[in-house]
This record gives C-alpha cells, sequence and structure tokens, in this order.
C-alpha cells in the first residue's frame, strides 16, 4: 500500500511540474516546414493516381483469383476486404463477428465466384466500402 501512494505522490508531482507552458512551439519553424513538405501518394502509379482506389489495387497486381483464395481460407478474418482495399476497419468487423458468423464470408465468396465465373470480374468489390460488398 505504500508503493501505491508513493507512485501517486510522484504521480501528481511530475503532473505538477510538467505543465504546457513550459514548452514552446516556433511558428516559423512548423511553417517553414509545411512549404518544404512533399505530397506523398501511397499509389502513386502514372495516371492511375487520379483513379479510384480499387483501380489502383487492380494496377498494382492485385488478382481475382488471390482474393477468391483469401475469401475461402481465411475469409472469417477479414484479410480478402484489406486486400480488395476496403476501408482499413472492416477486417476488425470481420474478426470480431467471425466474418458474420459466416454468413457474410459465405455470401461474400458466392457473389465474388459468380463475378469470376461469368467474367464481369471482382472489379465492382474492388474499394468497397461497404459492409456487404455485394450490395
Amino acid at each position: 500500500m505504500k508503493k501505491f501512494f508513493l507512485a501517486l505522490v510522484a504521480m501528481f508531482a511530475i503532473t505538477a511540474v510538467a505543465s504546457a507552458a513550459n514548452y514552446t512551439a516556433d511558428d516559423s519553424a512548423i511553417d517553414a516546414a509545411i512549404e518544404n513538405a512533399i505530397d506523398v501518394n501511397a499509389f502513386n502509379l502514372g495516371n492511375t493516381a487520379t483513379a479510384p482506389l480499387g483501380a489502383a489495387y487492380v494496377a498494382m497486381g492485385n488478382n481475382d483469383v488471390v482474393s477468391l483464395l483469401l475469401t475461402f481460407f481465411l475469409g472469417w478474418t477479414g484479410i480478402h476486404r484489406m486486400y480488395m482495399g476496403s476501408t482499413p476497419w472492416m477486417w476488425i468487423l470481420y474478426l470480431l463477428t467471425g466474418g458474420g458468423f459466416g454468413v457474410v464470408v459465405l455470401l461474400d465468396f458466392v457473389f465474388e465466384l459468380i463475378g469470376f465465373v461469368d467474367g464481369s470480374g471482382l472489379g465492382k468489390f474492388y474499394d468497397n466500402p461497404n459492409i456487404l460488398m455485394w450490395l
């Protein structure tokens, strides 16, 4: 119990000493850093930089067969949605619910398979932010 109170006193002492007034920001240095900054585009692929994100994923070499295999084997983790360029938090939703209790992953796979077999491809699934990407 003594250690707890000692830690609590030390925490309050450090908090009292470290105040925002002790730290200053040089506005001119910040402005100079912003002026000299370089615009970085992760999907800078020539003319596809202005294209939708899904086009950039296809241009980077992602293909439909890999998407199908990821959906079939690891669909419950949402890795196929990350591969296809969906929203970054989508895999968390898939992982926490086990891929929508298996139903959403099964439907993902069926609709991807239909798009693959009929020749229309999976282009409409790339960069799709919807939870139910086939709707």
